[in-house]
């Protein structure tokens, strides 16, 4: 047995009357939703003699609904209250805005050959800003820019150095939370992201400058499309290129949804002061590989940093 007794805008159905469905308690007056008309004559007829006297929605049902029978009320006002209609208004208002967003996302993909790029495409558009964790795998798909602790920015070499001067012969500095800036060579993936160490530094016995440091390394970014002036202005550094702030501005105006932290799993490093960067870099090298609307190298011409292809 059907115990579900309401139909249209919510009403309860006096199903016993006149069947299922054809006819509605509004409160004020009886409902036939067979010919879309009340079955008595409105009480505020005499207040509002310009209207026919069995009006629905004071005969303005585009913009406007009729909850008790009485007066009009407006579709925008009903999304402030809890009913069946604002249900039903609240869910296609949603689905509209998940269908636009489906829309843009999937033209925004197609700009790009990889699958990482569409993978946090979207996941800007359906994840809600939740943070994203990489795996060990995709820290390899954005073919980052091979880096060890001392870095490649002028700001973090120097924090290296003071890091080597102030660190005595056989002693170890842990460090914590140790950031340098590198770059991923995918385009539409992390960007300028900061690479980030936690392990031990430890000086040679002997010589003050030889060094070796072992721990951990993960990536970190916010994946967004603020541009290179408002990451400035917030004490961010921003290496993006006159084309990359050209399609950052075009992204932020079309693409629908929210920024979010992107972190990664961290993996196990080590690195000496014979090397330019950490031990996992090895056999990872940086590789360009820009979006498809650059026109700059297609799919098949991915380029390593010594000018061959990949």
């Amino acid at each position: 047995m059907n115990t579900y007794t309401y139909g249209f805008n919510g009403k309860e159905n006096d199903n016993e009357v006149k069947g299922v469905g054809n006819q509605q308690d509004y409160g004020m007056r009886i409902y036939d939703p067979r010919v879309g008309r009340f079955l008595s004559v409105d009480p505020l007829t005499i207040k509002y003699p310009e209207l026919t006297p069995y009006q629905f929605a004071s005969n303005a049902v585009i913009g406007n609904t009729d909850l008790d029978g009485l007066e009009l009320f407006p579709s925008y006002k009903a999304l402030k209250i809890n009913s069946p209609v604002t249900r039903v208004l609240k869910d296609v208002e949603i689905r509209n805005i998940n269908l636009k967003k489906a829309v843009v996302s999937a033209g925004f993909k197609l700009g790009f050959s990889e699958e990482l790029p569409k993978k946090l495409i979207n996941h800007y558009s359906f994840g809600n800003g939740s943070q994203m964790t990489l795996s060990e795998k995709q820290m390899m798909d954005i073919h980052s820019q091979q880096v060890g602790i001392q870095g490649l920015d002028p700001v973090d070499l120097k924090q290296f150095h003071d890091l080597l001067m102030q660190t005595p012969k056989g002693k170890s500095v842990q460090l914590k939370e140790w950031r340098v800036l590198s770059g991923s060579g995918v385009s539409g993936t992390l960007g300028t992201f900061t690479v980030v160490f936690n392990g031990t530094f430890t000086k040679d016995d002997n010589y003050f400058y030889k060094w070796t440091f072992r721990g951990k390394m993960s990536f970190e970014d916010n994946w967004n499309f603020n541009s290179h002036n408002s990451a400035v202005n917030s004490g961010k550094r921003s290496l993006r290129t006159e084309e990359g702030a050209k399609l950052t501005d075009f992204a932020k105006k079309y693409l629908i949804g929210k920024p979010f932290d992107v972190s990664s799993v961290g993996v196990n490093v080590v690195q000496n002061s014979d090397d330019n960067f950490v031990n996992w870099f090895k056999d990872k090298p940086f590789i360009a590989v820009p979006n498809r609307a650059s026109n700059v190298k297609s799919d098949s011409e991915k380029v390593k940093t010594d000018g061959t292809k990949y």
